[in-house]
C-alpha cells in the first residue's frame, strides 16, 4: 500500500500542490457554512473603503451563551482614535476587548459576526493581552509585554489600517512608571495611523488622556446589593465611576484598612 501511494505521488506531483489547496479552500468555506448554519441570527457584516472604521450594533461574544451573553453597540472611526475603557475587576474590560477582536476576525475572514449589524474597514488586527513572562528565555512579562508594543508600532509603521487591542498596558511594572508609559504610548499612538481599543484599571490615565483629548472614554460598572456584586457588563460613555477592589480583597479574607 505505502508503495502504491508513492507511486501515487510522484506519477500525480505536479497537481498535489493545487489540489491541496483546493481541498482547504473547501474546508474552510465548508466550516463558514456550518457556523453560519448554526447561527442563524448571526449577520454578515459590510467591508467598507472607509479609514479605520469599526461599527456594530447588538456586538456579543459568540462563546458565551446567548441567554447570558450581553450585547452592546460600538463605534470607532478615524486614525488616531484611541478609545479607552475602564472598569471595576471582572467588570468585562477585557471580555468586550476579546468580543470585538473576534468579531473582526470573523467579519474580515468573510464568516457571519455574533452582532446585529457590523459595518468594518479591511484591518490589520494587532493584540497585547496575555503577555507572559518565559524562564528558560529569561524573559520578564513586562519585557514580553514591551516587546509585543514594538512589533506593533513597526507595523503601523509600514502598514495602513491597523486596529489594535490592548489589555492593561505596562502591568508588570511599578505604578507611576506604568503611569507615564501608558500616557506617552497613547499620546504617541493618537497621531499615527492606527486606532484601537485599551484596557485599563488607571483612572488618572483615563482622565489625563481626556483631559487632553487623546481618547474616547468607556467603562463597566458595577455596584453592590446585600454585600454582593451586581455586574450589567453594559458599556457605558464616560469614565468608570466605582471600585469594588476593596469589596472582592474583603470577600477573600483580608482586612483591608481605610484610614491610610
Amino acid at each position: 500500500m505505502i508503495i502504491g501511494a508513492e507511486k501515487w505521488k510522484s506519477k500525480n506531483k505536479a497537481f498535489l500542490k493545487s489540489w491541496s489547496e483546493a481541498v482547504s479552500e473547501f474546508e474552510v468555506i465548508n466550516s463558514f457554512a456550518g457556523f453560519c448554519y448554526s447561527n442563524p441570527t448571526y449577520t454578515f457584516p459590510e467591508i467598507t473603503d472607509k479609514n479605520s472604521y469599526v461599527y456594530f450594533e447588538s456586538l456579543g461574544h459568540p462563546l458565551i451563551n446567548a441567554k447570558k451573553r450581553v450585547c452592546n453597540n460600538f463605534h470607532s472611526e478615524g486614525q488616531g482614535n484611541v478609545v479607552l475603557v475602564t472598569g471595576s475587576n471582572m467588570g468585562g474590560k477585557s471580555t468586550f476587548l476579546r468580543t470585538v477582536g473576534v468579531n473582526l476576525v470573523l467579519a474580515l475572514a468573510g464568516a457571519p459576526c455574533c452582532a446585529k449589524y457590523g459595518q468594518v474597514s479591511n484591518l490589520k488586527i494587532f493584540t497585547s493581552m496575555r503577555t507572559q513572562d518565559n524562564l528558560k528565555k529569561g524573559i520578564s512579562s513586562f519585557y514580553a509585554e514591551l516587546s509585543r508594543i514594538e512589533k506593533m508600532l513597526k507595523l503601523i509603521e509600514k502598514s495602513q489600517n491597523v486596529f489594535f487591542l490592548l489589555d492593561e498596558m505596562f502591568k508588570g511594572t511599578n505604578s507611576e512608571d506604568r503611569h507615564k508609559g501608558g500616557f506617552s504610548l497613547i499620546n504617541q499612538i493618537s497621531g499615527l495611523k492606527a486606532s484601537g481599543i485599551i484596557a485599563t484599571h488607571d483612572i488618572e490615565l483615563a482622565k489625563l488622556s481626556e483631559n487632553k483629548r487623546l481618547v474616547t472614554n468607556y467603562s463597566f460598572n458595577s455596584e453592590i446589593k446585600e454585600n454582593s456584586m451586581i455586574f450589567s457588563y453594559e458599556l457605558h460613555p464616560g469614565i468608570c465611576n466605582d471600585f469594588n477592589a476593596s469589596e472582592l480583597m474583603r470577600k477573600s479574607g483580608i482586612k483591608v484598612l481605610s484610614n491610610i
